[in-house]
């Protein structure tokens, strides 16, 4: 599946996202919620944060609003 792509070379799926700075690959595992992220990069910065990889097939008008329980819950 797509979203286990960024595990082998989380570092050029940052870039792809403008993140240049060092990464690393978290648990983003939600699973007491109905929520799951298919990927989440922690951007190793001196205040780290997260960046958030949710990979679509199609056009999901819902998207924005599915997202933010995901990125409470990160």
């Amino acid at each position: 599946m797509l979203q286990h792509l960024p595990e082998d070379d989380p570092q050029d799926w940052a870039r792809l996202a403008g993140v240049s700075t060092p990464v690393s690959v978290i648990d983003a595992d939600v699973s007491t919620e109905t929520a799951a992220a298919d990927k989440v990069l922690r951007v190793e910065e001196p205040e780290p944060w997260i960046l958030h990889l949710e990979f679509q097939a199609s056009h999901d008008g819902t998207l924005k609003r599915r997202l933010l329980p995901d990125n409470v819950l990160l």
